[in-house]
């Protein structure tokens, strides 16, 4: 598998973004997120620009892109230092099935070093027992505490 970075920096960040748009929009409509367009053009933007927040990549099998990734940055003491949050994995529906997405994530594995990475996180719906299934064949284990979230009504 062959992860091509989405960074402001490249000069063909806009035609990574018009390839990553659709895809996008596809992964929240699958999980019933809130999608807007604008808004969130406007978060891969300031993502894409600020490598200490993550790193975002298209996903590249032979001449084509079937998916992308974000890998937020986050520092926790409890794990020793900076920490690698899989915030989005998206495969497209035709090629799933291919061992692309367990691919994408050894491949996160074996970057840890040179991202600075001392752990990766990653979370997956409760009605998606395929997903845990293959994190967990890749050594991801499911910890004893739930995650919570605050987010205010704007």
């Amino acid at each position: 598998v062959n992860l091509v970075p989405v960074r402001k920096s490249n000069a063909d960040y806009g035609e990574l973004v018009e390839q990553l748009m659709p895809m996008a929009a596809a992964f929240y409509t699958l999980f019933e997120y809130d999608y807007r367009e604008a808004h969130h053009r406007a978060m891969i933007d300031a993502f894409a620009g600020d490598a200490a927040i993550g790193s975002l990549w298209l996903i590249a099998h032979g001449s084509a892109y079937v998916g992308y990734v974000a890998l937020s940055n986050v520092f926790t003491f409890e794990f020793g230092g900076r920490v690698g949050l899989i915030d989005e994995l998206f495969i497209l529906p035709s090629f799933r099935g291919q061992g692309l997405g367990g691919d994408v994530v050894r491949e996160l594995q074996h970057r840890m070093p040179s991202l600075g990475l001392c752990a990766l996180h990653l979370q997956t719906e409760h009605d998606n027992p395929r997903a845990q299934s293959l994190y967990e064949s890749l050594g991801f284990k499911t910890l004893p505490r739930a995650t919570l979230a605050f987010v205010p009504v704007v």
